[in-house]
């Protein structure tokens, strides 16, 4: 009884320009070998691009480029900060003013 080979064609191990021969594997499943099989290979992509975008994500470049806007937030954050604390201190000053004439007043 033979066994049904792999579908797929693979590069030639002499590595002879196009030159491909059938994949010396046993089919496993709908005429491919568990490697060529197109959910496993759908699976090994996926698995591939996903360490990839994580690699990219902590890339030197992207980490300069978050920096930059974290140190562009924090900044307007202070500004802002500042701001209340001068309208908060102006009008608390201009209380404390009016209470102390008030006083003096009595």
């Amino acid at each position: 009884m033979s066994r049904e080979r792999c579908k797929k064609e693979v590069r030639n191990r002499d590595y002879v320009m196009n030159r491909y021969t059938q994949c010396s594997r046993y089919a496993v499943k709908d005429g491919y070998c568990k490697q060529h099989h197109p959910d496993a290979v759908k699976k090994r992509k996926e698995e591939k691009d996903a360490r990839f975008h994580k690699q990219q994500e902590n890339a030197p470049w992207k980490l300069k480029q978050k920096i930059a806007e974290l140190q562009a937030e924090n900044k307007k954050l202070r500004d802002a900060l500042e701001d209340v604390i001068e309208a908060w201190s102006i009008e608390g000053a201009t209380r404390i003013a009016q209470k102390a004439l008030k006083k003096e007043g009595e």
